[in-house]
């Protein structure tokens, strides 16, 4: 209780110092200097360099054309979507046509917040320069009023007059552009507010939509048959051409869209061509393979089908009479690809689904609550009842399926479906035409996003396999040593990537995308913690996501480096290692940066941390510190290097690893040890390899007493010089090095350059050296001693004793 008025004092003392430093600081910078006399001249030539650069610099940052003309533009499809929009009664309309408001608005509502934060980061700028010449005005004006007050020249003082009148040119110039942005920025803001209050409304209409989804929308069909005030099926039909038509003429008026899509087609028809090509030589021996080929011998429907499936993907289209064109011209090469792969037994159920889904598309652009629309929807619940009890009583589709699992999962998906379509049916009769809309729709929406994923993934997987086996690709090592790997991991990959496809694809046809994607994007934002400290389930996964991405990437980038690309320069030995791993803990680093960086982490909060961490490697961490370091030395330095045969201390073995903490060394007789990179600095270490692989052999052999030595010494040349693993340079050596106390000494010294094999080849020479002594009779002795007993005759004193005894 005691401290509490201590530390008030403190905390006050701080911050009384605090203010006060900043009161200083601000005096210091309101506080204008005027230029000496003598500098004034030099400042005027520096002041008027610098307005002469700027001047063109201001119209260049501001670049008003560009920004009305880009106003003009967003004004006109802004009024042509508020004419649209107006003109509708969005009580009465479609949820599909609701949907595809909000698409187009939405997106105008993305084109124009780019818009602004354009035009606010270039008046922001502007803002900038004008505090700078107006201070920099202000200085002039003192430095002017100083001049005065000494009696400077009066040439000087008309140039200071002349660059003012200059400084004040800039600021009106500064000044006219940052209003027009300013001008043009306040019309974006207030549509920006009118878009916004127009999604507000249509999200409104379709929660309302989703809410009364079983509440009757129209009379039973029985009575809407009857009711004369809607427009003929032929004005509907022609409305429905023209939808589709207008659909056309928008995207051909689309010069960007156009110029993509003219260059995607020729990118994917070009790589499957070359595919085809390169297929020729390759050897049909495996069922994928196979496959593959087949796909590519419709390599125009593949093309088409990659440029549709990719233009999808990309291009963010609000229309829906696009958006179902797109659909309806994806069938047809979809079809073309299927019709070649698929068993005879399912082509024919293939024709009935893409009729189906033709239907489905065209009724979309009929409007909502026509006479056509409705008769759509009786059609194709009709006929997709008729379609599945064919395919359940015919057993044609079923009986082709080899795998019984697949057969009874595929039983209970047509009973779903036909109980669904039923439901449909009696939907539409009773007047509950949106319900059968929102399943017909959510339906066949995903069966097409099922066929073309699983189509597109044939297609992938088909194109990797021959492209994996391509001449240019098997030039690479890293494809002929882990071709399969590479398999097993595109296939995860692309597999990941097409189910999160598929998910989003059929929430978004069942209308729940959006819904979806905000419940996760709350779930994963929402902020739990303790005080000041606060992290979202969002902010680990980006986290834990990024780090395992560079790990990832690290990992690849060493496999790249190790096995194709270093191998083609000539570097030192041991300077692709240092490269590799300095490569691998560098991205690895980065990654971990990025990684705090994503999750939204004050590395400001860090300092703490990094303190702490200091004083456990000052009472602790040393050792793990120390042998980091040392890690490093061992990269740079590279006194030891992977495949060194080594001993420290007791131990001996190849240095298999050098990591950035630890080592890993293979005894001879097969254990990996662990060594801390701090013992192979600080201790001494005896490395057989580090200059070269040459190792001497040296191989005792002992000879009897009386052999010929010359003989012996020729002998033991010649088996060293039969071997080839021996080198003659430096040539062998026969030594007589001893007489010994059983035979005559010798020693055999010889050289090899392969140290790992060290073993092996003493093991043959002393075979050979056997062989050789048998030959030429030469014995080896073995260990011998001559013993000489010797007795005493017992002195005369003993005797007498031992008489009396």
């Amino acid at each position: 209780m005691k401290s509490k008025p201590l530390l008030l004092i403190l905390f006050f003392f701080i911050a009384s110092n605090f203010i006060y430093s900043q009161a200083d600081t601000t005096a210091k910078a309101d506080k204008i200097t005027a230029y000496g006399v003598t500098e004034i001249p030099i400042k005027i030539e520096e002041a008027s360099s610098i307005i002469a650069a700027e001047k063109n610099a201001i119209i260049d940052l501001s670049k008003i054309p560009q920004a009305k003309e880009m106003l003009n533009s967003f004004l006109d499809q802004f009024s042509l979507l508020k004419k649209q929009s107006d003109s509708l009664d969005l009580t009465q309309i479609s949820s599909v046509k609701i949907n595809e408001l909000y698409r187009r608005w939405d997106k105008m509502r993305k084109t124009l917040s780019a818009a602004m934060e354009s035009i606010t980061e270039r008046a922001t700028l502007l803002g900038e320069k004008k505090n700078y010449f107006e201070q920099l005005s202000e200085v002039w004006k003192v430095t002017k009023s100083n001049a005065f007050k000494k009696k400077a020249p009066k040439d000087l003082i008309n140039s200071i007059e002349k660059l003012q009148r200059e400084l004040d040119k800039v600021n009106r110039q500064i000044t006219v552009e940052l209003n027009q942005l300013l001008s043009i920025q306040t019309n974006l803001s207030e549509k920006n507010l009118y878009i916004e209050s127009e999604l507000l409304k249509l999200k409104e209409l379709q929660i309302k939509n989703r809410r009364f989804l079983f509440t009757r929308n129209s009379p039973p069909i029985w009575v809407g048959l009857t009711d004369s005030s809607e427009k003929t099926i032929v004005e509907e039909s022609r409305d429905l051409v023209n939808e589709y038509a207008n659909a056309i003429v928008y995207y051909l008026n689309d010069g960007e869209r156009l110029a993509l899509g003219v260059v995607m087609i020729i990118f994917f028809l070009l790589l499957t061509l070359s595919m085809r090509h390169y297929s020729k030589n390759i050897p049909d021996d495996d069922e994928p393979v196979k496959l593959a080929f087949k796909i590519l011998e419709r390599p125009y429907s593949v093309a088409a089908l990659l440029f549709l499936f990719f233009m999808a993907l990309v291009m963010n289209d609000s229309l829906t009479s696009i958006i179902s064109l797109r659909k309806i011209l994806l069938l047809i090469p979809l079809l073309r690809v299927l019709l070649h792969i698929i068993p005879k037994a399912f082509k024919k159920p293939l024709f009935g689904v893409t009729f189906l889904l033709i239907l489905k598309e065209i009724k979309i652009n009929t409007g909502s609550e026509t006479s056509i629309e409705r008769a759509f929807l009786f059609t194709i619940a009709i006929l997709s009842i008729l379609g599945i009890i064919w395919l359940k009583k015919s057993g044609v589709v079923l009986s082709s399926i080899k795998k019984e699992r697949v057969r009874s999962y595929f039983r209970r998906i047509l009973s779903i479906l036909l109980f669904l379509f039923i439901f449909i049916l009696i939907a539409n009769i009773l007047g509950y035409v949106m319900l059968g809309i929102f399943l017909v729709n959510g339906i066949y929406d995903g069966i097409f996003i099922t066929i073309l994923l699983l189509t597109s993934w044939l297609v992938l997987n088909g194109l990797l396999l021959i492209s994996l086996q391509a001449k240019p690709a098997q030039k690479l090592k890293m494809v002929q040593l882990n071709a399969e790997k590479i398999k097993r991991i595109f296939r995860k990959i692309v597999k990941a990537l097409f189910v999160i496809l598929w998910i989003a694809f059929v929430l978004d046809a069942f209308n729940v995308y959006v819904q979806v994607l905000e419940g996760v994007r709350h779930f994963l934002t929402a902020k739990w913690g303790v005080g000041n400290f606060a992290i979202s389930l969002g902010d680990i996964l980006s986290f834990v996501i990024t780090i395992w991405l560079s790990v990832q990437l690290a990992k690849f980038t060493r496999f790249a480096l190790e096995v194709d690309i270093l191998p083609q320069f000539r570097l030192p030995r041991g300077v692709p290692g240092a490269i590799t791993s300095l490569a691998r803990y560098t991205i690895i680093g980065i990654g971990i940066f990025v990684a705090f960086l994503s999750a939204g982490l004050d590395l400001n909060r860090f300092t703490l941390l990094a303190g702490a961490l200091g004083v456990g490697i000052g009472f602790g961490l040393q050792d793990l510190v120390s042998n980091f370091i040392s890690g490093i030395i061992l990269i740079f330095e590279r006194p030891v290097q992977v495949g060194d045969v080594i001993v420290v201390g007791k131990l001996s073995g190849e240095v298999k690893k050098i990591g950035i903490r630890s080592s890993i060394i293979r005894t001879w007789e097969g254990a990996e040890i662990i060594i801390p990179n701090g013992h192979l600095i600080s201790s001494e270490v005896t490395n057989w390899t580090f200059s070269d692989k040459k190792r001497r052999m040296e191989i005792p052999v002992g000879v009897k007493y009386g052999s010929d030595v010359n003989l012996v010494k020729k002998l033991l040349l010649e088996c060293a010089a039969s071997h080839s693993e021996v080198l003659t340079i430096p040539a062998p050596e026969a030594l007589f090095t001893d007489f010994g106390d059983s035979a005559l000494e010798f020693e055999l010294r010889c050289w090899t350059a392969n140290s790992g094999s060290r073993l092996e080849i003493e093991s043959e020479l002393r075979y050979r050296i056997d062989n050789a002594f048998k030959e030429n009779n030469i014995e080896i002795p073995f260990p011998q001693r001559d013993i000489h007993i010797r007795t005493e005759p017992k002195q005369k004193g003993e005797i007498s004793g031992d008489k009396n005894n």
